[in-house]
């Protein structure tokens, strides 16, 4: 251990450290040999002795563990809709060079291509998302999925961010159209490599329906019928998705009462005025 070496180094006894650093030798001889796990105050205390600074560190990764509660639901109507083409492998744990774990990998064995999707209700930093995505990506061939794409050795990876639909994340690709078409599973197109991608946002952004993996989101989409696959990447049917959670509810609207009819009463006759409604509604929460 590191710090053993240090008193080693230094011609220290144990007894001389643990007294420097206010602790019991037998709790320096066991911190030594990692026997136990020592409170902060401890390595403090002990690198002290030392003459050194103890550095504590957290270092970033492919975005963190904790899963909102909209991501089941999401990848459950994800799994559904795919073709049987398609092997989906969730909680993908990749390791180098970034470090963390992909929502879900589909995995076409037979044409050695695998998908990285990317599940979220709501972003937060929108350069954040997609840098994570990419380092995901990227990082794909150091997990154990990479031994079983076969096909003529040409290993594709590519990408899918899905989001739920709700008043910020459309609000969101609506004001950086161009950002969300570069990005993973975006409304764009690379000449001369296969088209596994979706488009990223939903109705009302101008930015065509959301369909699945291998639906392509160009201005022809909107003619297209739903459940129309094509033949490029067949993942699944280009439909509507409807996850079982609630819409977004958006802002909070007091309930609109229609008017009151007119009332006669012994002083004449009143007519109430109509009430409008406080806020719009806000649009249902779907992935269309």
């Amino acid at each position: 251990m590191e710090f053993r070496q240090l008193r080693e180094d230094a011609g220290i006894t144990q007894d001389a450290v643990s007294e420097a650093a206010g602790i019991s030798a037998s709790l320096e001889s066991r911190i030594e040999s990692a026997d136990v796990a020592a409170s902060l105050e401890a390595w403090i205390a002990i690198a002290t002795a030392f003459g050194g600074d103890l550095s504590v560190r957290v270092y970033p990764n492919t975005g963190p563990p904790i899963r909102d509660r909209f991501q089941a639901p999401i990848v459950e109507t994800l799994l559904r809709e795919l073709h049987p083409r398609w092997r989906a492998i969730p909680e993908v744990v990749v390791r180098s060079p970034a470090r963390g774990v992909i929502d879900v990998v589909l995995v076409d064995q037979a044409a050695g291509v695998l998908v990285g999707v990317e599940v979220h209700s709501q972003i937060h930093r929108l350069e954040q998302q997609l840098r994570w995505a990419n380092e995901n990506a990227a990082s794909l061939p150091s997990s154990d999925l990479w031994a079983l794409v076969s096909g003529d050795g040409r290993q594709q990876v590519s990408q899918l961010l899905l989001l739920r639909s709700t008043q910020a994340t459309r609000a969101l690709a609506a004001t950086y159209p161009e950002t969300f078409r570069g990005a993973p599973g975006g409304h764009h197109r690379s000449a001369g490599q296969p088209h596994y991608t979706a488009t990223l946002v939903a109705r009302g952004t101008g930015l065509g329906r959301r369909v699945l993996p291998g639906c392509a989101p160009d201005a022809a989409d909107a003619a297209r019928p739903q459940g129309a696959i094509t033949p490029e990447a067949p993942l699944g049917r280009c439909a509507s998705l409807n996850p079982p959670f609630p819409p977004d509810p958006g802002p909070r609207c007091p309930p609109h009462r229609p008017p009151r009819a007119p009332s006669s009463r012994r002083s004449g006759t009143t007519t109430s005025s109509p009430r409008s409604p406080a806020c719009p509604r806000s649009l249902p929460s779907t992935f269309t």
